[in-house]
């Protein structure tokens, strides 16, 4: 449970169980505190006044107009998406729960009970809106068009990394900090590849004596620490002799030129702890293919391809394998369940149409012949000089990376002094005309390359 204690200063937090860490009851208290900011500059109230008195606090949530205003201000002047406004009606609910517990007056709970009864089906119309979307924002064609998908046959970086990895071996006094960053980055694509699709706390958590008990243990790593360990328990990882030759030479080799300070396999240029996996594969497969994919996306492209190659039975087997259960694959299975059925079907109405539905298939052919003859006839009559044709070499289309312009940076510019660091809101917003291809992550690292942040 989160404890939000009201004080001068604004709201100090306290835990006590609820399975919430602190950084999650941080964000949790951060998004309640902009309700009030809302709700204050709504109705006049002073907000130093709001945050000290628990009075004003449960006028503002028993009020279900600025329940409903405050949703419609997150949709239309910050242009924010529905998993956004669906985690700010948790927050808004959690503190709730916390001002209940504090056993108001009964009229107070009165007018909780009607605000709940909007949070119940604000989170009800919420779900139901992000699983309409699924069908057009997580269809395969749409993320195409987006360079958001690609094939588990597209390439990335061996004969670099092999290079490096020589330099490490012969001990080259010359080996550049950013080929030490590649060789980690590689590693772990590699692993994302090679030894399995998981989610990338997997690998974050990964210790160098894990991987060497993996030596004695045929390979296996019993992996405890991840994103779902509580409904899982164990993320086991199968490393092959070939995975355990190329991680074992990074190790040996790569690895102490980054002068390693804590036992994780993937470290830094500091020698601690390497973050953000999910970045390290969007960039180095970006740089390979053209194309944005992160852990997720690949999870999704891994289930969405074995409906051509695997049964039902060795489809269940990867997504429990995985710990994840793909949305984009379920709407693709969904599209080609459609499509066989619209076949069938077909066959099922000409089944039906029986005797007067080879009466209608004659007519409509009858009636083709008639068009073929007057074609016929028209080019009788005309003469019309046939075009020499050439072969022309195909050639496969070089992908470019989408560089910023100057507009798109004035864009940033204005975009984080107006909304801060709300990527997705500056994208989206109607004054901003970003290149189309564009995504939230790619205006952040423009942002730190361009020092604006």
């Amino acid at each position: 449970m989160i404890y939000v204690v009201p004080f001068r200063c604004g709201y100090k937090v306290r835990l006590h169980g609820g399975g919430k860490s602190e950084k999650q009851s941080q964000i949790s208290v951060t998004r309640a505190l902009k309700f009030i900011t809302f709700c204050c500059s709504e109705t006049g109230e002073d907000e130093l006044n709001a945050t000290s008195s628990l009075e004003i606090i449960d006028y503002f949530l028993g009020s279900s107009k600025l329940l409903t205003g405050f949703l419609d201000y997150l949709q239309g002047t910050w242009k924010m998406g529905n998993s956004g406004q669906l985690g700010y009606i948790t927050s808004i609910s959690e503190l709730l729960d916390f001002r209940k517990f504090n056993s108001p007056s009964g009229a107070v709970l009165q007018n909780f009970s009607v605000t709940e009864v909007y949070i119940k089906r604000a989170k009800k119309c919420l779900s139901k809106v992000m699983r309409s979307h699924w069908t057009t924002d997580l269809d395969i064609e749409t993320l195409e068009s987006r360079r958001s998908w690609a094939s588990l046959a597209e390439p990335f970086h061996i004969p670099r990394y092999k290079i490096i990895l020589d330099e490490c071996k012969n001990k080259s006094p010359v080996v550049s900090a950013t080929n030490l960053t590649f060789a980690t980055r590689f590693l772990a694509v590699f692993m994302f590849f090679k030894v399995k699709g998981c989610r990338p706390m997997t690998y974050l958590h990964l210790t160098v004596s894990m991987f060497e008990s993996a030596k004695r243990n045929k390979g296996m790593v019993d992996q405890t620490t991840f994103k779902t360990a509580k409904k899982y328990g164990f993320d086991s990882l199968y490393f092959d002799e070939i995975s355990l030759d190329v991680v074992d030479n990074y190790v040996r080799y790569v690895r102490p030129f980054l002068q390693p300070r804590c036992d994780y396999l993937l470290v830094n240029r500091n020698g601690i702890q390497f973050q953000k996996l999910t970045e390290i594969l969007s960039i180095l497969v970006f740089q390979a293919i053209g194309k944005y994919v992160h852990p997720t996306r690949y999870r999704q492209i891994i289930e969405t391809e074995s409906v051509q190659i695997l049964n039902v039975e060795e489809q269940k087997l990867v997504s429990e394998d995985q710990k994840h259960s793909s949305n984009v694959a379920r709407v693709h299975y969904q599209k080609l369940r459609s499509r066989d059925v619209a076949i069938k079907g077909r066959t099922c109405m000409e089944k039906l149409r029986g005797l007067h539905g080879a009466e209608m298939d004659t007519c409509v052919e009858q009636l083709k012949q008639e068009h073929c003859s007057e074609h016929e006839s028209k080019s009788d009559n005309e003469t019309t000089s046939i075009p020499q044709t050439t072969t022309e070499k195909v050639c496969a289309e070089k992908r470019k990376p989408l560089r910023f312009t100057k507009e798109e940076d004035q864009f940033i510019e204005r975009g984080i002094k107006r909304f801060g660091a709300r990527w997705c809101t500056i994208l989206r917003h109607p004054e901003y005309n970003f290149q189309p291809g564009r995504e939230a992550r790619t205006l952040r690292l423009r942002a730190i390359q361009q020092k604006l942040i």
